[in-house]
């Protein structure tokens, strides 16, 4: 490229250093903050992925210890439960037991037996029933009862006892929990807040190179400019050295001469001065209007016009002309319906490549059938079912071109008398009270017959028309019974 460079003529060559000098003098900047903005995204996006795993960690700790909080404190009301019940239990023990023994005191007392208190001391020293039966296997029934009162009540005591202290090891488990969730909740709390502050980071670095990607792309339209100044200097005024002090200058002339070209319609100056669409946008409120008297639509679109501009002031075949693809310009309804209105048919655009989506904006359902696309293709029509039953088709045809039921918009007596299974009507979601009454219709049982098990809501919900439901009423009649039903 420096041998090349070097062979060009002086004057030529000064003109292409002025170019790269001033457009390098705005892109420099540019270039030396992107990797910058580049390797700060990177790491605010490493730095987001952390915290969001960090916090999806914490998050699920978090609902762990809320789990833990829920089971610990079911324990502990169960366990209040338990107490609640053995206290009273304990409480009915007592009172039998004391009951018990005021009944064998009296006897004793009654027989004179005094060695009453040395039995019932012998029971209370026991440990358990079963030591005190193996002791004195000859203590008598009433001895036996109060003995078995009193150690069920020991026991039941002892429950009580062990159940208290399982209380006071939950509250510390559940003050434990409670601590770790709090502890989780706050760290999780200042994740997210650090990973609301990281992505606005974040959303602040894509701004900026967002804004460094557009002062680029107009960097690259002004090297554009400038370039297209130095090959009109070079007709216009080929004794003049192109620097980097004077080329800002030219093309501000070069831009005034395009507003004047513009305005005076003076086509074949526009042409010298090698004007882009670009630079003639934001110079005329009617540019179009104007430059349509004077350039084609092929050499619109080379300058840099497009399809939107071009097609308020040129035909749809002036369009195809000018070499706009199919889809630039199906991704404009307008011109699909320009297209319609210049005498294109349906089969032509066809042709061409245009689909159902894009054709859908100025053809009716009907039509597209008519074309030849297919039940797939029609897809791609906004609601094609509806659309093709407004257009007049019945359920039987669109059944043989391969719809199914639930992509139908019709009664559920239409669907069934279209030749729909059971199966398919089923699928389509509809009720099935209604697919019986309409399957017994189609297969010959007649309206009284219907009338023994369906009512009239049920059979105008299923399609049947007011004759049909009130066939002993007037026309009239029956109309207004069956708008009130």
């Amino acid at each position: 490229m420096a041998l090349k460079a070097l062979r060009l003529p002086p004057l030529r060559l000064a003109r292409r250093c002025a170019v790269r000098a001033l457009v390098e003098q705005r892109l420099q900047p540019l270039q030396e903050k992107e990797p910058q903005l580049v390797q700060q995204r990177k790491q605010l996006e490493a730095a987001i992925a952390k915290v969001s795993a960090d916090l999806a960690d914490t998050q699920r700790r978090c609902g762990e210890a809320q789990e833990r909080l829920v089971h610990h404190d079911h324990k502990k009301q169960e366990i209040l439960k338990s107490i609640m019940e053995s206290s009273e239990h304990a409480d009915r023990l007592k009172r039998e037991r004391d009951a018990k023994q005021k009944e064998i005191v009296q006897k004793a007392q009654d027989i004179g037996d005094e060695t009453v208190e040395q039995r019932m001391q012998q029971v209370h020293d026991s440990s358990s029933m079963e030591q005190y039966v193996q002791s004195f296997p000859n203590c008598g029934s009433s001895l036996r009862d109060y003995a078995q009162l009193h150690h069920d009540l020991l026991l039941c005591s002892n429950n009580i006892k062990n159940a208290n202290a399982d209380v006071t090891k939950t509250d510390q488990v559940l003050e434990e929990q409670e601590k770790k969730s709090s502890a989780a909740q706050q760290q999780m709390k200042a994740l997210q807040e650090t990973q609301l502050k990281l992505k606005m980071e974040k959303g602040s670095v894509e701004s900026r190179l967002q804004k460094i990607s557009q002062e680029k792309s107009l960097v690259a339209s002004y090297q554009d400019t400038l370039q297209r100044t130095v090959q009109w200097a070079q007709m216009d005024v080929p004794d003049v050295s192109a620097s980097a002090q004077n080329l800002p200058l030219l093309a501000l002339v070069r831009r005034e001469s395009i507003a004047n070209s513009i305005q005076s319609c003076n086509f074949k100056r526009l042409k010298q001065l090698n004007a882009s669409a670009a630079e003639m946008r934001d110079l005329c409120n009617d540019l179009m209007n104007r430059l349509s008297q004077g350039f084609s639509s092929v050499e619109l679109k080379q300058m840099g016009f497009r399809v939107e501009e071009l097609c308020k002031n040129f035909s749809a075949a002036d369009l195809l002309r000018a070499g706009f693809s199919r889809e630039e310009l199906a991704a404009y309804p307008s011109v699909i319906q320009k297209l319609k209105a210049d005498g294109f048919s349906l089969g032509q655009l066809k042709e061409l490549g245009f689909g159902v989506q894009e054709l859908g904006v100025a053809f009716r359902a009907k039509e597209l059938v008519a074309a030849g696309f297919n039940k797939e293709q029609l897809q791609a029509f906004p609601k094609i079912g509806l659309a093709l039953k407004k257009d007049g088709f019945s359920a039987r045809q669109l059944k043989d071109m391969g719809f199914k039921a639930a992509e139908l918009h019709f009664s559920a007596l239409e669907l069934a008398l279209a030749g729909f299974s059971q199966e398919e009507l089923t699928a389509a979601g509809l009720p099935e009270v209604l697919i019986k009454a309409v399957l017994h219709f189609r297969e010959g049982c007649s309206m009284a017959e219907l009338f023994k098990h369906f009512g009239p809501s049920e059979l105008k919900a299923a399609g049947f028309g007011p004759q049909q439901v009130y066939p002993d009423s007037t026309k009239a009649t029956a109309w207004f019974r069956y708008q009130m039903l």
